[in-house]
């Protein structure tokens, strides 16, 4: 009898400790946990350095000839926590569509040879900046901290397709900042409001209409609420213009078919060539268009937070502004 006991008190021992290590692991470090944020860096200054410092963050590329989203779980991503390396199933879905178009005038300053192929081109592709999510071996499921951007045509969406250099460095410009926090939430709740700065450089004419080029910071967001069964995620997006003075929420349309589905819509022009001048290297923006359901200023916003007594600015509860620009609780 006394021998049983002891074999009955060693096996719940080695089962509550299984249990709490999985749950310290799963909860007060999930992958990316290190990386969360109670505020969101938003001047100007702090967007350039934290755009800096996350480098080794910047979105990847999903290989050419791959689906264009994966969402049966036979995608994995590898993680590593607490010196153990761990490789999750995970769902990949695009999120926010960038499409790009040209102006009459930029159109006529292209190379004479090649102008006509680099128009189409620009015309038939678009970026899908996507999320993945995973669930832990407790069950729950939460973002990946890393965003991938998918290359493809709006006539062929069912596929990625091979990258370009000029792609490619756009896509570098593309970090994840880490995760908003909420004030209210436990240190362990698992990581849902995805931050990425976006770096761009934009076309400002001077007063004597001469361009000059400079480099321009926003954010876009990507943020998770769980659905009713508790193990998947419903996923939105937001971002912000004007100099983050503006936050929309993005018309969620799936896979756009064509520009104006895209929920960042940009004009853009050439700025240097290679191989004679007749294939671009560099491009910059002139002016952008969204596709949203809602549109509020950050004033308003810090308006109703204080309303409610709520502590903090916008850029100390996002998750919460964004749950009720779903819910409708705060309009517009």
């Amino acid at each position: 009898m006394t021998r049983l006991l002891l074999n009955f008190i060693a096996i719940v021992t080695l089962t509550l400790t299984a249990w709490i290590g999985d749950h310290r692991i799963w909860s007060a470090d999930w992958p990316g946990s290190e990386r969360r944020l109670a505020r969101l860096p938003h001047t100007e200054a702090e967007l350039r350095a934290a755009h800096e410092q996350a480098a080794t963050y910047a979105a990847e590329m999903v290989p050419a000839r791959c689906s264009f989203e994966s969402l049966d779980g036979s995608e994995h991503v590898l993680v590593r926590v607490d010196n153990r390396e761990l490789k999750l199933p995970c769902n990949r879905r695009g999120l926010i569509a960038m499409g790009s178009d040209m102006l009459q005038a930029d159109q006529q300053r292209l190379p004479f040879f090649s102008g006509g192929i680099i128009l189409d081109e620009v015309n038939a592709y678009f970026l899908s900046i996507q999320i993945r999510a995973a669930m832990s071996p407790t069950g729950a499921p939460y973002l990946v901290d890393r965003p991938l951007v998918a290359l493809t045509k709006y006539a062929e969406s069912n596929q990625t397709f091979p990258s370009t250099e000029i792609v490619d460095s756009s896509v570098r410009d593309i970090r994840s900042l880490g995760f908003l926090t909420r004030g209210e939430a436990l240190p362990h709740d698992p990581p849902r409001t995805l931050a990425i700065v976006i770096r761009n450089l934009v076309a400002v004419s001077d007063p004597t209409g001469v361009d000059k080029i400079e480099p321009h910071y926003e954010c876009v967001f990507m943020h998770a609420q769980v659905d009713p069964t508790g193990r998947a995620l419903v996923t939105h997006a937001f971002g912000t213009t004007n100099s983050r003075t503006k936050l929309h929420r993005f018309t969620p349309v799936g896979t756009p078919k064509k520009l104006t589905d895209c929920a960042i819509q940009g004009s853009i022009f050439f700025t240097s060539y290679a191989f004679g001048g007749q294939y671009p290297t560099a491009k910059a923006t002139r002016m952008v268009k969204l596709n949203t359901v809602a549109s509020i200023d950050v004033p308003q916003v810090d308006r109703w937070l204080a309303e409610r007594g709520v502590q903090g600015d916008t850029w100390s509860r996002l998750p919460m502004v964004f749950d009720a620009l779903i819910d409708g609780t705060l309009k517009p």
